[in-house]
């Protein structure tokens, strides 16, 4: 729903922001020297951005409270996650709900097959 919610709320400098956003998260994903610290930070700044840009602020802290509890499940350094963040980044941008809504679950997707074995 949040995706949604962006596509439909934020404004064009809204956007210009959370792709600068992007861009700094997968820069760090993309380089040899990437962590596992930074990457997390960049993911959260990310994703609390997209709560942001949700313009609701009662979504906005639902959001937040979501991303704080999976925060210690988040691992963007692993196969899959530099596409589906980039993928699911480029539908918001292009507002286009139908392929956010799909990458979102191939997102998903690959969050569950990261933790299968704590399933």
């Amino acid at each position: 729903g949040i995706v949604r919610l962006v596509i439909d709320n934020a404004s064009d400098e809204d956007l210009k922001l959370l792709d600068h956003s992007m861009k700094k998260f997968l820069k760090e994903l993309k380089s040899p020297n990437a962590t596992l610290d930074r990457a997390n930070k960049c993911d959260i700044e990310y994703h609390r951005l997209l709560g942001k840009l949700s313009h609701n602020p009662i979504v906005e802290r639902i959001y937040s409270f979501v991303i704080e509890l999976f925060t210690p499940t988040i691992n963007p350094i692993h196969a899959g996650v530099y596409e589906a963040h980039n993928n699911l980044h480029n539908a918001v941008m292009s507002r286009n709900i139908d392929l956010a809504i799909s990458c979102v679950r191939t997102h998903t997707d690959i969050w569950v097959q990261s933790h299968q074995d704590k399933f």
